[in-house]
């Protein structure tokens, strides 16, 4: 047993020793670690990396009056429970409903009039649409509503709604100067992560207006008219940026685009296109943003691994359990008795109980039971402390069925019998 528990606490010594070291190296390498810079263009509005857009996401609300709403969802899931709310509101009864529905030539939402208006932002490095996203995105901006969309591709679905051609080249550093049309006495100097993009309207056959021009006099940011809304096109993201925010120099550039947009908008701002649906990430996606809690949880798992590994293997074997041998023999003697009681043969269960106290007589008392005479049964009174007389009739009743083996033994006999008998060993039990 000494030697099972030593070899217990070694292991358990064992495994304590190599937690602390992980612990140990755990702190010297975090120590040591300098933190890298994240130098991704990713455009996410939580991210406060250079290319992260945290700083204009949480600066919009000086320049709208209405809330901004963060989603992660497709343009036509927003866009389909937008545009159906419109409706709702617009044709107040179910007549009215029915035969704007049943109107299939028309433009469902030609008629709609709207009180307020929103506008989706998208800033990203390109900008992506499905089959199933152009015609809500259009209906949205028809009715009224505002689209402003700043990155390096857009979806030729869409510049071929609208007339436009924008070529995306090659990745390169450089800066390129800009200048807003309202604003035509500063110029900002942009470092743009992709070579000089060119806007061509040569062929847009709506209404326009250039906003903000290259140095090289290409267009940079737009603002074309479709139907009752406008869509903002702006060609270079980083100007939304947090190292160019940072910047004194640069960051009302942004401010300034921005603020073409109608002040009582309401924001839609787009991480979808980023970030991908909310609805795919990993369960442990609260734990892995954080650094500290990431680390806590590896060494959860680690944890947990090494206890598997230590513990897998049974410290002692397990001890089977044992049930006691059971005295069958008292059980026999009840049966064997209760059969010949049954049959009330009380000559045999008379001379079965005799042959046991003679025996037991014999045993305790070291006396010979051959001869029952006088001496025997003073003997035997003397030395178990019991009354002569019940000793008398234990064998009086006794001889008196052995010799005549023909009688037959009444009830009241064998109760007799068992009386004496029972009450010779009561007064035995006490004098001991």
């Amino acid at each position: 047993m000494l030697k099972l528990l030593k070899m217990k606490n070694k292991k358990y010594i064992i495994l304590f020793i190599l937690i602390l070291f992980v612990l140990i190296a755990l702190t010297v390498f975090s120590k040591k670690e300098i933190k890298s810079v994240n130098w991704d263009a990713n455009f996410i509005n939580t991210k406060t990396s250079p290319y992260g857009t945290y700083i204009t996401y949480n600066l919009l609300q000086d320049i709208f009056d209405n809330e901004i709403e963060v989603t992660r969802k497709s343009i036509s899931y927003n866009l389909e429970i937008l545009l159906d709310e419109y409706t709702e509101n617009y044709y107040s009864s179910e007549e009215e409903q029915n035969e704007h529905n049943t109107d299939k030539e028309l433009n469902k939402y030609n008629n709609v009039a709207l009180e307020d208006t929103t506008c989706y932002v998208f800033i990203n490095k390109e900008f992506t649409l499905n089959c199933l996203d152009l015609p809500y995105l259009l209906d949205f901006v028809s009715i009224g509503n505002n689209v402003f969309i700043s990155a390096y591709s857009i979806d030729p679905i869409l510049t071929d709604t609208l007339g436009l051609k924008i070529d995306f080249q090659e990745f390169v550093y450089h800066d390129s100067i800009y200048t807003l049309a309202d604003y035509a006495n500063k110029k900002y100097a942009i470092q743009a992560l992709y070579s000089e993009n060119e806007i061509n309207m040569d062929s847009c056959t709506y209404p326009h207006r250039i906003l903000s021009e290259s140095s090289n006099k290409n267009a940079a940011f737009i603002c074309i008219q479709f139907g009752k809304g406008k869509f903002f096109i702006h060609k270079e993201p980083n100007a939304f940026t947090n190292i160019t925010q940072l910047n004194t120099q640069k960051y009302d550039y942004a401010y300034r685009c921005l603020s073409y947009i109608p002040k009582n908008n309401f924001i839609i701002w787009d991480e979808y296109q980023k970030q991908g649906d909310d609805a795919t990430k990993s369960i442990f996606r609260v734990l892995l943003t954080d650094k500290a809690l990431t680390t806590a949880l590896i060494l959860t798992l680690v944890g947990i691994f090494l206890f598997i590994i230590f513990r897998a293997k049974r410290i002692q074997r397990v001890i089977p359990i044992i049930k006691p041998p059971v005295n069958s023999s008292v059980e026999f003697l009840y049966t064997i008795s209760n059969l010949y009681y049954r049959k009330k043969d009380y000559r045999t269960i008379i001379k079965k109980r005799h042959t046991y106290f003679l025996n037991s007589v014999r045993k305790n008392y070291h006396l010979s039971t051959e001869n029952h005479d006088n001496n025997f049964l003073n003997a035997l009174s003397a030395k178990s402390g019991v009354d002569k007389q019940i000793i008398i009739e234990i064998f009086n009743i006794y001889d008196q069925i052995t010799s005549y083996p023909k009688t037959n033994i009444s009830n009241d006999t064998f109760l007799n019998y068992n009386k004496s008998l029972d009450q010779f060993y009561t007064q035995s039990q006490n004098i001991k």
